[in-house]
């Protein structure tokens, strides 16, 4: 019985809130933790940006590029020496 009524204290607390249900409060709540993060992300990617002079964009590209390239090397070495 405690449940049920957490639960509907709960319901009840977050309709005066606004909300037609919990599930869109938690929906909504989500959506801003989320927003959150991205924005955490973005002033990241600003930073590298601006300290590195080059756009993460273009860095990534490369990265991937000169990683793809190493392991090539790394597995033709590694078959070398296995056959």
């Amino acid at each position: 019985m405690l449940i049920t009524e957490r639960s509907l204290a709960l319901h009840e607390t977050v309709q005066q809130m606004g909300y037609n249900s919990l599930e869109d409060f938690a929906l909504e709540q989500a959506r801003e933790k989320l927003l959150q993060e991205i924005n955490i992300c973005i002033k990241n990617i600003e930073q590298f940006e601006k300290k590195y002079g080059i756009d993460y964009a273009n860095f990534a590209k490369t990265s991937t590029s000169y990683n793809n390239r190493f392991l090539r090397r790394k597995k033709t070495a590694l078959n070398g020496m296995l056959n």
